[in-house]
């Protein structure tokens, strides 16, 4: 009975100070908004990818978009970065597709990394792709870093610049 009266005053301060505490959220205003918004636009756009459907994929992209990705300036050539306006790379991969000669790519990500800073956003995906190369072959799993470059647009977030990654295929 002594121990517990004597206990009483500093088990008031302790509840007395955690009342007290709180956290606090300094997030800018609309950053959360944004925030999901952006993670939409990734979203969307790896799930179209992953359907081959090409004309939903560069929506997301602005009209003046540029795609750097490592690319071979003849067969058995090194590979060198190729930096390229979006739309060229989209039509490339609308002919090759019709062509039968575009892998079949599943992607899923594995992890979004977004900083934002009012109207520019930067997000680093990490990508595992299974990978049919050609009839017969075995799919093969590749996980890989993308690095995005948005914008918020008058129609929302979209894509400024993609550096795809140097993983050979």
């Amino acid at each position: 009975m002594v121990l517990m009266s004597s206990l009483r005053p500093l088990v008031c301060c302790g509840l007395l100070v955690l009342a007290a505490c709180h956290f606090e959220d300094h997030t800018p205003a609309g950053s959360r908004r944004d925030e999901a918004q952006i993670r939409e636009v990734i979203i969307e756009y790896y799930r179209s990818f992953s359907e081959r459907d090409w004309a939903t994929s560069r929506k997301f992209f602005a009209s003046s978009a540029m795609i750097s990705y490592p690319a071979a300036t003849s067969p058995g050539s090194p590979l060198s970065l190729a930096t390229v306006p979006a739309d060229s790379l989209f039509l490339s991969w609308a002919r090759s597709s019709l062509e039968g000669k575009f892998p079949s790519p599943q992607a899923q990500i594995l992890r979004a990394d977004l900083r934002q800073v009012e109207g520019v956003a930067a997000a680093w995906i990490t990508v595992r792709q299974t990978i049919s190369p050609a009839p017969g072959e075995a799919p093969r799993q590749v996980e890989d870093l993308e690095h995005w470059v948005l914008q918020r647009t008058g129609d929302g977030w979209r894509a400024v610049f993609l550096t795809l990654p140097w993983t050979p295929r």
